[in-house]
């Protein structure tokens, strides 16, 4: 995703967002993990999500998991068990939405590139957004500097967490260019 093509925080944030483990752990390594609470109006994830994550969720994300034939779905389709609760989670909610149960339309947070890609491949009809995604809205938001956010960047790449900062990247969440930003 190129810069220009950079999602508008104002288009999620009173979404409900359903987040897999990925993009908890990232924000937890940078202590960041209160900006989701700070963006968005609901956060859930599931048990199976809860368990990945190796550390104490906050009580504020609120824990749901899906049901069994909404998991059933999702079978053979080459997506761990923490991704497909989640995916199934979301989808659950997006039905709710269409019903009109829900008033905010449900958006799943996800770093995995290659269940990304499976994913969208499903058709689901739920948004995606990721790690990078949340930091380019605290970024807008103002709950970091420029220099802060560089520094987030080297803490996760040092992690290996699953969201890739490349220069595009990196141009898309602090809104610049980094060719033009190293000239300087």
């Amino acid at each position: 995703m190129s810069s220009e093509e950079r999602k508008n925080y104002n288009d999620y944030m009173d979404r409900i967002i359903i987040s897999d483990a990925s993009a908890l752990i990232n924000l937890n390594h940078i202590n960041k993990i209160y900006f989701l609470r700070e963006l968005f109006s609901e956060i859930y994830t599931t048990n199976e999500v809860k368990n990945e994550c190796h550390f104490e969720l906050p009580i504020w994300i609120k824990i749901k998991d899906p049901r069994q034939t909404t998991l059933n779905l999702l079978d053979k389709k080459g997506i761990d068990k923490g991704e497909k609760t989640a995916i199934a989670l979301a989808y659950e909610i997006s039905i709710k939405y269409e019903d009109r149960l829900i008033e905010n339309k449900p958006c799943l947070i996800l770093d995995d590139g290659k269940a990304k890609k499976k994913y969208d491949k499903l058709k689901l009809g739920v948004e995606s957004i990721n790690t990078s995604d949340i930091l380019g809205f605290a970024f807008d938001k103002k709950f970091f500097s420029k220099e802060e956010g560089f520094d987030y960047i080297k803490i996760l790449e040092k992690n290996k967490c699953k969201c890739k900062f490349k220069e595009d990247t990196i141009n898309k969440i602090f809104n610049i260019n980094i060719k033009q930003e190293k000239k300087r």
